[in-house]
Formats: C-alpha cells, structure tokens, sequence
C-alpha cells in the first residue's frame, strides 16, 4: 500500500510519496491516463494563476473553487488506486487572508491547510 498525498503547490505534479519524505510522483511513475494526466495540469495550473501578485495570498473566493477541483482529482486517484493511502491537502479560505502569511516552513501554514482522507 502506497501513501500518496495529492496538493496543489506551484508548477507541480500535484502528487507527493509520502513514503519516500513527500518527493514529487510524475504521472507517469504512476501509470495514469492521458485524460487524468490533463485534469492534474489544469488544476495546478489554476492553482498558479489564483494567486495575488505577491504570493502571499489566492484571490478572494478561489480557495473552494482550487479545492473542489483537488479533491475530485483526489477521489478519481483512489478509484484507480483503491489499496493506497490517498491524502487530500488543500489550502483552505484563510489562504486567502493576508493576514495569515507566513514565511519559512511549510509546517507553519497551520490555520491554511486543511488534510482530506480519501475513501473509496
């Protein structure tokens, strides 16, 4: 059983081995379809484009929109893979709040992240 993590960060797969310390899965190590593959760009591709200037927060009301689109992505990942761990990390409305900016680590975006486990 894998555990696989699926959240936006910028230009990336979207998919992270949460067995081997979060190092970025290609489509590709996975085996996933050219339709799904798609679907994964064009959610982190919205995902780059929702963001202020700045990067210090997304631009009002795109932070359910960026999840909605994650977590569908995340249950199809787990109808493919029912035997994995599939997590569902996603930055929730307070990303959208400047006052919740934080610089360093990604464990301090606390009040931001929300994690989703995936059933079938």
């Amino acid at each position: 059983m894998r555990k696989i993590k699926v959240m936006a960060d910028f230009s990336s797969s979207g998919l992270w081995d949460e067995d081997r310390n979060g190092v970025m899965i290609d489509y590709e190590d996975l085996g996933l379809l050219t339709d799904l593959i798609t679907e994964f760009e064009e959610w982190i591709r919205h995902y780059d484009m929702i963001w202020t200037k700045d990067y210090h927060a997304m631009m009002p009301g795109k932070a359910k929109e960026n999840e909605e689109m994650g977590r569908k992505l995340a249950k199809q990942l787990k109808a493919l893979f029912p035997e994995d761990h599939i997590e569902f990390w996603y930055e929730n409305e307070k990303a959208e709040d400047e006052r919740y900016d934080v610089e360093g680590d990604f464990k301090d975006w606390g009040p931001r992240i929300t994690k989703e486990i995936i059933n079938a």
